[in-house]
């Protein structure tokens, strides 16, 4: 399950990857009256880039902690065998 994980964390970095380099090319193309603008919009998708992947994640890895610890709970240890 931890894959699953660092595969959300990925996601989210590579958005606001992507969305840095949109707002950077933009600027670059664009006229100097609306450069402001598209430097706003390319951060912003960024940002909500990042800010989705941490949202999946969180609870995700609270559900990975319970469900462990639940399992730990449940399953017999190498010693109970023996007893």
């Amino acid at each position: 399950m931890r894959a699953e994980l660092l595969i959300i964390v990925a996601l989210g970095f590579l958005g606001a990857l992507l969305g840095i380099i949109q707002a950077f090319e933009a600027v670059a193309k664009a006229s100097p009256e609306i450069k402001q603008v598209l430097l706003a919009q390319g951060i912003s998708v960024a940002l909500i880039s990042m800010a989705s992947g941490l949202m999946a994640l969180i609870p995700s890895a609270g559900f990975v902690g319970i469900a462990a610890s639940i399992r730990a709970s449940v399953a017999p240890g190498p010693d109970a065998s023996e007893g």
